[in-house]
């Protein structure tokens, strides 16, 4: 059982203007009771188990406008339940099945129907009811492991769906970004595959591991006063091994691949791809000594057509003590200004452009008292 209660006070006004409409105030009460009854059950072997149980919360709010008489009165109930089964196989092999249902719903924020300035190019500002999510999710997860020949691999899908009782809704003029909410139903779909595998190769003291995953999903928004349905897909594959040739020293290699498409109510507009790698030496000469160089490098798609490659390099050297622990750090070492890389969020690409410090060096002292 719990009891959640918090009191809220907002106050807004758009910069540049006078107008009593770009203006807007709230303050009041959002109160919560929850319970959460639960059970479990396992087999007489001990191989399978399962839970299960129901979250009831009951969601009060009650916000006062401070410049009219456009009052919130909300209360609901939501029940959501829960279930958890896992079954052994063996000593080497599990399964694992999650399901939920879960509902949430929004705050004040919600009621802002004023516009809010959220940067210099960016406004937004909400639908004026409370907005309300509802969430089914569903997972596996299978685990086998060898023991004695060191492999393991890792199988895991998973499916999302959701409702919203609101809708966003987007408008670009000249570069300036509004986002507002529509009162209309908007759904959303996701799904997602990986499969991890790892073997250790103990005579050449060597680790190899293999990450392929896969990726789809569905969103509704407005974008220039037009409903747009947004499928997005993907995978991405990694590898990445590690080998000790002594016992003093370590050689980490790391390479991604991320391939990804858009389209909008059924037509294919945008495909982009990333590759990435990551190089890394350590030495341990002595026991309190650690000497490592790291080297990254990316290859990452701005626009059609258009890649970007940037590469990043630093060095350390670190010495452990009795009660402190020094450390000298090289960074940027080839002296990179800036690098970039893409976003891709429903029908929108963003592309950042990170800027870096300088070539740096510094030492530092860490202490430890305990």
């Amino acid at each position: 059982l719990s009891l959640n209660a918090n009191y809220d006070f907002l106050r807004t006004t758009l910069i540049g203007t006078s107008a009593l409409d770009n203006q807007q105030g709230l303050r009041g009460w959002m109160v919560e009771p929850e319970a959460t009854p639960s059970t479990e059950w396992n087999s007489a072997n001990k191989k399978a188990h399962a839970s299960f149980g129901v979250n009831v919360r009951w969601n009060i709010m009650n916000y006062n406008s401070l410049y009219g008489k456009d009052d919130t009165d909300y209360s609901k109930l939501f029940i959501d339940p829960h279930l958890r089964i896992r079954y052994t196989f063996s000593g080497t092999s599990e399964l694992v099945i999650n399901s939920a249902l879960r509902h949430s719903s929004g705050d004040m924020l919600d009621l802002l129907t004023s516009p809010i300035q959220t940067d210099y190019r960016n406004s937004t500002m909400a639908s004026g009811i409370i907005g309300e999510m509802q969430n089914w999710s569903t997972s596996f997860d299978y685990k086998y492991q060898i023991p004695f020949s060191y492999f393991s691999m890792n199988i895991y899908g998973s499916w999302n769906q959701g409702k919203h009782n609101v809708l966003s809704s987007q408008m670009v003029d000249g570069g300036n970004v509004n986002v507002e909410s529509i009162i209309k139903d908007s759904y959303n779909r996701r799904a997602n595959g990986q499969i991890k595998l790892s073997k250790n190769y103990i005579p050449i003291k060597t680790k190899a591991e293999l990450d392929a995953s896969w990726r789809w999903s569905s969103s509704e928004t407005m974008s220039q006063k037009k409903p747009l349905t947004t499928y997005s897909q993907g995978y991405s594959l990694t590898g990445k091994i590690v080998v000790s040739p002594v016992s003093w020293s370590e050689i980490t290699g790391k390479v991604t691949y991320d391939k990804g498409y858009t389209r909008n109510n059924g037509v294919f507009h945008k495909a982009y791809d990333d590759i990435s790698a990551m190089g890394s030496l350590a030495l341990y000469p002595i026991k309190p000594l650690e000497i490592r160089a790291t080297y990254d490098y990316v290859h990452a798609q701005v626009a059609e057509s258009q890649h970007k490659d940037a590469s990043l390099l630093g060095a350390s050297v670190q010495y452990k003590q009795k009660l402190a622990t020094w450390k000298l750090s090289l960074n940027n070492l080839l002296d990179t200004k800036h690098y970039s890389y893409t976003s891709y969020t429903g029908p929108d690409r963003y592309v950042f452009d990170c800027s870096l410090l300088g070539r740096t060096l510094m030492l530092t002292c860490t202490l430890t008292l305990a």
